[in-house]
């Protein structure tokens, strides 16, 4: 049986996971709920770090710096949070720490998926780097991810 204040500790931090579907969250909001999930406990949910590191990167209060910083320090990365951050970083015009974050993904043992493809080589041709593109093409071959239409439209445009 769940003794009560462990009920109350469980509804609180389902109440915060609600609390990220919010867009318009100022950056302290944001953080009081990050300390909150790090004090349950909940942060190592990869689900709601997940969530947590999508609002501070696509929020209009975002701070990629510190998605940064808190996506550093997480024992246990999934695939969706890698590919937010290199979005992120790839959107935000900063090639170079996309191309960085990619590279520190599959020497991690974490496979890239069709979505990562599609930020990668965004992230290349803005970086006007061949080499890699080319590299970043045998992975999606590899992987059986030339099929989709955003890794298609990635390589076309690709210099």
């Amino acid at each position: 049986m769940v003794s009560g204040f462990t009920s109350k500790y469980f509804e609180s931090s389902y109440r915060a996971l609600a609390l990220l579907n919010q867009p318009c969250l100022t950056m302290a909001q944001i953080k009081q709920l990050q300390s909150h999930l790090i004090i349950s406990g909940s942060l190592s949910d990869p689900y709601a770090a997940g969530k947590l590191i999508a609002l501070l990167t696509t929020s209009h209060h975002a701070d990629l710096w510190h998605a940064q910083h808190l996506f550093d320090l997480l024992p246990h990365r999934s695939t969706y949070m890698w590919n937010t951050m290199i979005r992120a970083f790839t959107e935000r015009n900063v090639p170079f720490k996309a191309i960085s974050l990619y590279k520190r993904m599959v020497d991690s043992g974490v496979s890239p998926n069709n979505y990562t493809f599609s930020f990668v080589l965004r992230a290349c041709a803005e970086l006007s780097d061949v080499l890699l593109g080319f590299l970043c093409h045998a992975q999606v071959v590899r992987l059986g991810c030339e099929g989709y239409d955003f890794v298609q439209n990635g390589l076309i445009y690709f210099p």
